[in-house]
């Protein structure tokens, strides 16, 4: 039996495990990384995320959906 709460990750919102997934992987850090604090990430490239990234981790290549998307859960994370 695993510790109480279980593993983290499990109860992450697929959201944010792939946006975690996309900045983590070091192969998208011309396009999307961490910061310099490493609690936030940076977009540096929105076309190439636009183009490249969105549709292979969220099936969609909607820049502004995935910025709605983000902002309910930095709302709900600080609130």
């Amino acid at each position: 039996m695993g510790k109480p709460g279980g593993d983290r990750a499990a109860h992450l919102a697929p959201f944010l495990t792939k946006c975690y997934e996309m900045v983590e992987d070091g192969a998208t850090d011309p396009i999307i990384s961490w910061g310099s604090a490493g609690d936030s990430f940076v977009i540096w490239d929105i076309t190439q995320f636009t183009l490249q990234l969105l549709p292979h981790y969220f099936k969609h290549s909607n820049f502004s959906s995935f910025m709605r998307q983000l902002n309910i859960y930095v709302r709900h994370c600080v609130t």
